[in-house]
This record gives structure tokens, C-alpha cells and sequence, in this order.
């Protein structure tokens, strides 16, 4: 989750490494080069900034807002991730199932601080937050905190989705991931799921739909 970001004594972020720097460059420019747009996920699970705002701020201030503003109406990057499957390091029964880790309203205040902040460094920048662990069950929680389109991320080997319509959200609805949900690999089951995820998404009114991992 620390990937890049250079990391004080008190566990703040004072800045990112010059080869992160050079990497991510690098990495926008074969998007460029190929016609790609990225959708960039940059917090794969610190739950810690959920619950310690100065931690946060400090990553916000030193890290995420300069390349935001470095990539500012950069078309190559479609959207930002705020945090991979933020439901996985929030506790209870519509997250990780176990009383570790942050609190609903401590992950939508972090989420609706980091939302405004882009926006108010680039105003075009799309902005949503996945959730992975419950499907669609519980993007109510991601209401009103200034996101752009929702995403939730999705694993059965047939998969169905409801029509998005009915799920009563306020923004497209994006389905970040999907995939077989049996755990030992077939590449039978993940050909078949995947076109029906495509399917359904399609005649359900999705945004879109993301293949992991294929």
C-alpha cells in the first residue's frame, strides 16, 4: 500500500520516490502510446488513514494531490481509485465480516475528503472508491460523498447482475473487477463468466465492466 511514497518516523508520507515518479510517467505515456486509458487505484488497503486523519492529510498533501496536479486534464488517465476494495479494511457485517479496522463513517470521510480534493485540483479528474467483498449490497454507503460513478467488483462463476436502475444510486455504476468465483483456476469457467458478466452488465445498464484477472 506504501508503494513509492517515502514514509517519516511518525508514519507520515513527506513525498514520493523519484523512480515511483518515473515509473508512473513511464506508465502513462505506453497508455498514450497504445490508446489506453487508465484507471489508477493508488491505496491497496491502509486502513490506518481511514482512522488517523493526519497520516492522511500528510498523503494527500505530498503524494496523491502533486500527481493529480501533475496529470491534471491528462485524457490517459480515466478515473482514480481512492482505495481498492475499501470494504475489506472496515469492520462489520458489510465489510470484513470481523471487528478489525475502521468504521463506516470513518472510510466515507475519508473517501468524501479525498473526492473534493481532487476535484478542486482538477475539476475533470473522475473520482470513485471500489468496494469488493459484498457485490452490490452495500453501495448505499457510498452515497452523497462527491463520487463520480460507483464500482463494485464481482466473482461467481455465472454471474447475474440486477438492473442498475433498481439499486437506487445517483451516478453510473462501473463494475471494477469480475471473475470466476471457484477458487482453483479454470479457464473454462473464467471464459464462460466473463461473457456473461459482459452480457448482463450490458442489458442491466452498467458503465462498464472489468475483466480481473484474465
Amino acid at each position: 500500500a506504501d508503494m513509492g511514497d517515502v514514509i517519516d518516523g511518525s508514519d507520515n508520507v513527506t513525498g514520493v520516490t523519484p523512480t515511483w515518479t518515473a515509473n508512473f510517467a513511464n506508465m502513462v505515456q505506453l497508455a498514450a502510446n497504445n490508446d489506453i486509458q487508465l484507471y489508477v487505484t493508488l491505496n491497496n488497503g491502509r486502513y490506518d488513514w481511514l482512522k488517523n486523519s493526519a497520516q492522511a492529510a500528510s498523503y494527500l498533501t505530498n503524494a496523491l494531490i502533486p500527481l493529480i496536479t501533475t496529470y491534471k486534464g491528462n485524457t490517459n488517465i480515466f478515473a482514480i481509485d481512492l482505495m481498492n476494495e475499501i470494504d475489506g479494511v472496515v469492520q462489520g457485517s458489510l465489510g470484513n465480516y470481523s471487528s478489525t479496522g475502521a468504521t463506516w463513517p470513518q472510510a466515507q470521510a475519508y473517501i468524501s475528503t479525498f473526492a473534493a480534493a481532487i476535484h478542486s485540483a482538477d475539476p475533470t479528474r473522475k473520482v470513485s472508491c471500489s468496494t469488493g467483498w459484498h457485490q452490490w449490497y452495500n453501495l448505499s454507503y457510498f452515497l452523497g460523498l462527491g463520487l463520480d460513478f460507483y464500482d463494485f467488483h464481482n466473482y461467481q462463476d455465472t454471474p447475474s447482475f440486477p438492473p442498475a436502475s433498481s439499486l437506487g444510486m445517483d451516478e453510473p455504476i462501473y463494475i471494477g473487477e469480475c471473475g470466476q468465483g471457484t477458487q482453483s483456476w479454470n479457464d473454462a469457467i473464467q471464459s464462460t463468466c466473463e461473457l456473461d458478466a459482459l452480457n448482463s452488465a450490458r442489458s442491466g445498464g452498467y458503465a462498464g465492466v472489468g475483466i480481473w484477472n484474465y
